[in-house]
C-alpha cells in the first residue's frame, strides 16, 4: 500500500497564489487591463489551504504574488512558497556572551527552572570583570570604542544589536549633544 505525500502548508500556500495569478500568467491581460483583472481576482473567494474556509486577497497582495511569479522563469510556484527568515532559529536580543553562557548552563543542568537559569546569569554577570553595556547609548560607546574607527549605521546596528529607527534616534541625540560627530565614513566620537 502506497502513501499518499500530503503538501505542506508552506507548498499548499505557492499552489494557492500561483492558482490565483496563473491563468494571468499563461494568459497576460492586454495593455491598461492588468488592474481590471487583479480587482476581479481580488474579488473573489479562494479556498485557505491550511483551514478549508473561503478567503479573499487584496489587489496590491495578488499583484505582488503575480510580479513573483512573472520575474522567475523556471520556478513559479517555489517562488511564491513562504520564505524562511534569515535569521530563524537566532535569538539577536541576547548578547553572544550571555548565550554562551546559558547554553552551557543549561548543559550541565538541564533540570534548572528558567527563573534559577535568570537568577544564575544574573548573579554572574555581578561576579565578571566585564562591564555589560544595557542602554542603547551604552551600546553605542562600547561599539565605537571597540572599532576605534568611524563605524556605518549598519555596521553599528548589528553591534548594538537595535532596530535602525532607534539607532537613528539615539544618534541624532548624542551627536546633538556634542557627544558624537557623523562623518562620510559613519560615526565617531566627538574631538575635543
Amino acid at each position: 500500500m502506497t502513501k499518499s505525500r500530503e503538501p505542506s502548508v508552506h507548498q499548499s500556500w505557492a499552489h494557492l497564489r500561483f492558482s490565483v495569478v496563473g491563468h494571468l500568467l499563461a494568459a497576460p491581460p492586454g495593455k491598461g487591463e492588468l488592474r481590471a483583472a487583479l480587482e476581479k481576482l481580488a474579488a473573489r473567494e479562494w479556498r485557505h489551504p491550511a483551514t478549508g474556509e473561503p478567503t479573499r486577497f487584496g489587489v496590491s497582495t495578488i499583484e505582488r504574488w503575480y510580479y513573483q511569479a512573472i520575474k522567475e522563469r523556471c520556478d513559479p510556484v517555489g517562488v511564491l512558497r513562504r520564505k524562511v527568515r534569515k535569521d530563524a532559529g537566532q535569538q539577536v536580543a541576547m548578547a553572544a556572551p550571555v548565550r554562551q553562557a546559558l547554553l552551557a548552563q543549561y548543559a550541565a543542568h538541564k533540570g534548572w527552572t528558567v527563573q534559577l537559569h535568570f537568577d544564575n546569569l544574573v548573579a554572574l554577570r555581578a561576579t565578571s570583570s566585564e562591564p555589560v553595556a544595557t542602554s542603547v547609548d551604552e551600546r553605542i560607546t562600547c561599539a565605537l570604542a571597540a572599532a576605534g574607527r568611524p563605524v556605518p549605521l549598519a555596521e553599528l546596528r548589528a553591534a548594538c544589536r537595535v532596530r535602525t529607527a532607534t539607532l537613528c534616534d539615539r544618534l541624532a541625540a548624542l551627536t546633538a549633544q556634542g557627544r558624537l560627530t557623523k562623518v562620510n565614513a559613519g560615526y565617531c566620537f566627538a574631538s575635543g
